[in-house]
């Protein structure tokens, strides 16, 4: 009797575990990581800047000046693209 509620405790946190997991976005991942060259786990506001203009997105350069102010952190002056490729 004891052994099956032990059982159940153990499968009960196995699922609670596998809800906590986040979905990651890979290929979004995987381009964040290739600009991150030193694999810190950040890139430099200026860094995604730069990476727009040069894949030829032609957006106004005021237009992603204010999409890359969305998701810096504004007090490292990092992108922690983890918090964007996980759900």
């Amino acid at each position: 009797e004891k052994g099956a509620e032990k059982e159940k405790a153990a499968g009960k946190e196995g699922k609670e575990t596998e809800k906590r997991r986040p979905k990651v976005d890979a290929p979004l991942l995987f381009a964040f990581r290739y600009f991150d060259r030193t694999g810190c786990g950040y890139i430099k506001p200026d860094d995604l800047r730069r990476a727009l203009h040069n894949l030829g997105t032609k957006a106004p350069h005021r237009l992603i000046r204010e999409l890359v102010s969305m998701v810096v952190d504004k007090h490292a002056n990092r992108i922690y693209y983890r918090d964007l490729t996980d759900r």
